[in-house]
């Protein structure tokens, strides 16, 4: 979803909808208020929050953010499709013999295959 606020330039809801317009319906934009906005992140609705290079977010939705825990990422927009999605990512270690940093807890006393 991309949120636009309500006294933002008057066409630049058009010009988003068309530059976006090739990729069938993947982004919703949606013109709301600062307050709604804010409403939408205290609700768990969103998981973090990606603003263009210059954009300053209105007071009530960095507070909402801060109770919630919600990043903002507001460094300049990278042109690079291997760079600008590791904003997105989210990484997990999954171990099945040993925990990643060794530290096995109360598995620590059972018997284990020899280290390879």
């Amino acid at each position: 979803m991309l949120s636009i606020p309500l006294n933002c330039s008057p066409g630049l809801g058009s010009v988003l909808e068309a530059l976006t317009h090739d990729w069938a319906g993947r982004i919703e934009l949606v013109e709301e208020s600062h307050a709604v906005s804010a409403d939408e992140i205290r609700r768990g609705f969103v998981d973090r929050i990606r603003s263009p290079e210059g954009f300053r977010a209105d007071a009530d939705i960095l507070q909402a953010c801060r109770q919630a825990f919600i990043p903002i990422i507001d460094q300049p927009i990278i042109a690079s499709g291997r760079i600008e999605p590791l904003w997105y990512l989210r990484e997990q270690s999954l171990s099945v013999d040993y925990h990643r940093y060794r530290n096995l807890g109360r598995r620590a006393g059972e018997k284990r295959r020899p280290v390879l």
